[in-house]
């Protein structure tokens, strides 16, 4: 009895030390009260929880585990707590449901387990554990901003907004709540809101590391790249090696063109997280876009996993070497129309190296594939694998790393590798032929990702639009009438749209230049450099072009693949200045419309009515603004990163137990 009452006591002082702050002087007298009597539940649960105070988590572990073997039923959370921070939260969320069941009015316990059914991906099942908090707490600012948190990862964002700022009524100086409010207005669209939200954080905490990468990344969307680097540099100065803040930095130096800084900044991610894609992704496109071909390729394997939403075909078979195969080579295509047509373009190499290929490929592009390669089994992808018997198989997307390894692998063909349908092209001479130069428009990209910094209003192209002698051809798709109506009404220019005109996107002949998002296609029949230098003079009024025989006689897939695309290309001896500012200031003036301006028609028009101006300053700013939205036609751009990033998330607010001692 004695021994009891004295273990009793030492309990009770080790626990008056506790709630003191002592806790070393509390571990030491818990360990006296369970030497005296080791079936005391509650010195071991109070050993527990005040090992876990000092870190100590395994051995807390075991204490806890004791105390509840010997019958104590107030230790589940506390065990719970500790197994979140030692890594383990589905056995946490299973401790707190014990825990819960003893105590269902335990807001402490219903907040921390549903912080860990977020840690689980379990964001639906928390946001109802933190609903359940918020009934029995409804001024308890911690339980909005968790529901606010998990309401955000189910991408419910105006719920979340109003999660955070209930948080605030209670808190208004919750830094952490505002961030998370910037983020998911952010995500609304809603910018500038987002930016004041991260502002008003930093305001009240100027050293907080999410903030000034979520400001960071708002200001990089605002397209004010000198303050969004100098926000994530100030963020690096606190945490250097921050991966979220050194991967915004990496993408504002692309922005910026920057790209050896951002090649070493993304190598910095690299090494700090091994086992990463992304950086190594993102790294693959900018190599790949300075003509660092043998290190890219390898690099761009990382796709799969890198870039959102693309999932490879599931073939079992052996992946091509590069070599020559005498059985069946299976190609498949990945990431869209825009990717597969780009990449078809080394089919023709394919061919010269294997007896047999079978081409699997989006629907759409199935009879223009099988019409331009005659010698190639094609197939529409559909939703089970290819049955057919293969050797080897490849993704399209790969092909690059054994065929164009370096410059010189990139041919420039006299013509392009694709065949346009005869009879639509006949079809669409005969219905759009009015002596007019026919140019077709396509502004607007809907991908949920880098859809908005490749878009442009119709209107943006008005300077193009008010020259004559010109026919424009909506390609978009989509609904436009609207906004061709609006057109219309302000400059009287009539955009011809409909299903028939769809075609052109293909065929490009003698009297066709396309004009698709800033992009002309230059022309390769006979008399095209004359009927350009006519169709000039004619749009400025004046003779105002000379001798043009230095114009492109290619497709812009072939000038991308010689990698002149942006309009800085090495001149051909005696090429003309001038034709060579039109071909890039056409492509990049067309960029910089996709913008959200007009600087690039603007440009592209006083070029045609005043050829003898020195555009070569105007077209290196233009580039500099455009170079990430020139490439592709479709929704995704290969050659450089889509990495409009999330803004920084603060993780879920655990709350700490009250009165546990």
């Amino acid at each position: 009895m004695a021994a009891d009452a004295t273990a009793e006591a030492l309990y009770r002082e080790a626990r008056t030390r506790c709630q003191q702050g002592e806790i070393a002087e509390g571990i030491v007298l818990a360990r006296r009260s369970i030497a005296l009597d080791p079936q005391h539940a509650r010195a071991h649960s109070l050993l527990g929880m005040a090992l876990s105070n000092v870190g100590r988590h395994e051995e807390a572990l075991a204490s806890l585990d004791r105390a509840i073997a010997l019958g104590s039923t107030d230790a589940h959370g506390s065990r719970a707590d500790i197994l979140v921070a030692l890594g383990r939260p589905a056995e946490a969320v299973e401790s707190f449901d014990r825990a819960l069941a003893q105590d269902p009015g335990s807001v402490a316990d219903w907040c921390n387990r549903g912080a860990a059914l977020i840690d689980l991906g379990r964001a639906a099942e928390a946001a109802e554990s933190f609903a359940r908090a918020i009934a029995l707490a409804p001024d308890f600012a911690e339980a909005h901003y968790n529901h606010g948190n998990a309401l955000a990862q189910l991408d419910r964002h105006a719920e979340a907004v109003a999660s955070y700022e209930r948080a605030l009524t209670t808190k208004p100086d919750y830094v952490d709540a505002l961030n998370n409010r910037a983020n998911a207005l952010d995500r609304l669209g809603r910018a500038q809101e987002a930016l004041a939200s991260a502002e008003r954080a930093l305001a009240l905490a100027p050293d907080h590391d999410g903030a000034l990468v979520t400001r960071s990344v708002i200001l990089r969307k605002l397209k004010r790249s000198s303050e969004a680097l100098t926000s994530s540099e100030r963020a690096l100065a606190l945490k250097p090696d921050d991966t979220d803040a050194l991967t915004v930095r990496a993408d504002l130096l692309i922005d910026l063109e920057r790209f050896d800084e951002a090649i070493a900044t993304l190598d910095r991610i690299i090494r700090l997280k091994p086992d990463g894609v992304a950086a190594k992704w993102n790294k693959s496109l900018v190599c790949l876009g300075l003509e660092r071909f043998l290190e890219g390729w390898p690099l761009y394997e990382h796709r799969w996993a890198g870039a959102k939403g693309l999932v490879p075909r599931a073939y079992k078979g052996p992946r091509w070497n590069g070599g020559r195969i005498d059985g069946t080579l299976l190609i498949w295509g990945e990431q869209g129309l825009g990717d597969e047509i780009l990449h078809a373009s080394m089919l023709p190499d394919v061919i010269a190296r294997t007896s047999s290929v079978v081409l699997e490929v989006e629907p759409r592009l199935a009879s223009l594939f099988a019409r331009s390669f005659p010698s190639i089994k094609v197939i529409g992808c559909q939703a089970q694998l290819y049955a057919g018997r293969f050797d080897a198989q490849e993704p399209i997307g790969g092909l690059g790393r054994f065929l164009r390894t370096a410059w010189s692998d990139f041919p420039h063909r006299e013509r392009g590798y694709l065949v346009a349908d005869a009879r639509r092209t006949q079809a669409l001479r005969q219905r759009l032929a009015d002596g007019r130069f026919v140019i077709g428009l396509a502004w607007l990209s809907k991908a949920p990702v880098g859809g908005q910094s490749k878009s442009a209003r119709l209107a943006d192209f008005q300077t193009l639009l008010r020259l004559p002698g010109f026919r424009f051809v909506d390609l978009q798709y989509g609904d436009t009438a609207a906004e061709r109506a609006s057109v219309a009404d302000a400059l009287g220019v009539a955009i011809v749209t409909g299903h028939e005109h769809r075609g052109l996107r293909l065929p490009i002949t003698s009297r066709r230049h396309v004009l698709e998002t800033g992009r002309v296609e230059s022309l390769h029949e006979p008399g095209a450099r004359q009927e350009l230098r006519e169709i000039v003079a004619r749009a400025s009024g004046e003779l105002a072009a000379k001798s043009v025989h230095g114009v492109d006689d290619d497709t812009p897939v072939e000038r991308r693949e010689r990698g002149d695309d942006l309009g800085d290309r090495v001149p051909a001896k005696g090429e003309d200045d001038e034709v060579r500012a039109l071909d890039g200031v056409a492509r990049c003036g067309g960029a910089a419309a996709l913008r959200g301006g007009d600087r690039g028609p603007r440009l592209l028009a006083r070029w045609i009515a005043h050829p003898e101006d020195d555009l070569v300053t105007d077209r290196a700013e233009c580039r500099s603004q455009c170079a990430a939205d020139v490439a592709g036609a479709d929704d995704r751009d290969p050659h450089r990163p889509v990495t409009p990033r999330r803004a920084r998330r603060e993780p879920p607010g655990r709350v700490r137990r009250g009165g546990g001692w």
